[in-house]
């Protein structure tokens, strides 16, 4: 399937889901990989990741009406590589009141 007729597909699933679940889709970057969309949430808009997955299987059904794809949600500081998805790495430092600098 070319890009484009995924988009015109993915504009379809839109246009079958209910308001306030395209509400909470529309926040996420779509990409499709291995014949999945995937919905890359970043850690900024959690509401929206959790509406998106309170409404899964209505997603899932549009999604597969509309394109014959599964859906997968992530959520997280994800880098995008063509089409497809890499977590990126991240390092977090802690601050230890007990050790010295």
């Amino acid at each position: 399937m070319k890009e484009s007729d995924l988009k015109c597909g993915w504009q379809e699933v839109l246009k079958l889901l209910r308001p306030l679940v395209r509400s909470f889709v529309r926040k996420a970057r779509t990409r499709f990989k291995d014949g999945q969309v995937v919905l890359v949430f970043s850690e900024k808009e959690i509401f929206y990741f959790q509406g998106a997955q309170k409404y899964l299987e209505e997603i899932q059904a549009a999604t597969q009406c509309a394109l014959g794809a599964n859906v997968v949600l992530k959520l997280g500081d994800e880098e995008i590589e063509g089409e497809g998805v890499k977590q990126r790495d991240k390092k977090r430092e802690f601050y230890d009141p007990g050790s010295t600098p």
